[in-house]
């Protein structure tokens, strides 16, 4: 089990509905992974992250901007304190808290991620570490990528 707290930003591109390519900076309020050791150095997750901030909303209010993928990763540990972790599965992108009924829809697709962490203090169960991680989701409008950084907690 992992558990991750942090701050990040968003790039969207190609979305018409939210005033075209720019970057917003935001924080990344959760990120929680459940799997297990299939050996020593290798462990399948299946890992929920998302990165937030908010914007502007249709009618002139603040609005949280959400992206979120639910992935299938493969982390390895590839020395001691260093591992690098990624996987592919389901990405959503939307207003969330304060969306007013003429934004556009939520957008449902493709979901990326990709991590590489240093565990700066670890236990025979338990390792608390920093990573970065980059997020990403595709769909039929457009894509959307989020940047963490990340203090996170694994137990195992």
């Amino acid at each position: 089990m992992e558990l991750g707290l942090g701050f990040g930003g968003i790039e969207i591109t190609r979305f018409g509905e939210f005033t075209g390519e720019r970057t917003d900076i935001g924080f990344e309020p959760h990120a929680l992974s459940l799997g297990g050791f299939i050996t020593n150095d290798v462990a399948i997750l299946f890992r929920w992250k998302s990165t937030y901030h908010f914007i502007t909303n249709s009618e002139g209010e603040s609005a949280q901007q959400f992206l979120g993928t639910f992935a299938c990763h493969i982390q390895w540990w590839f020395a001691d304190e260093f591992f690098v972790a990624g996987g592919l599965g389901l990405a959503a992108f939307g207003l969330g808290f304060g969306a007013a009924e003429s934004d556009p829809s939520w957008a449902v697709g493709l979901g990326t991620a990709a991590r590489i962490g240093y565990a700066f203090y670890r236990t025979d169960h338990h390792a608390f570490k920093l990573s970065v991680e980059a997020i990403g989701g595709f769909f039929g409008r457009g894509m959307a990528f989020g940047q963490t950084f990340n203090l996170e907690w694994q137990y195992y």
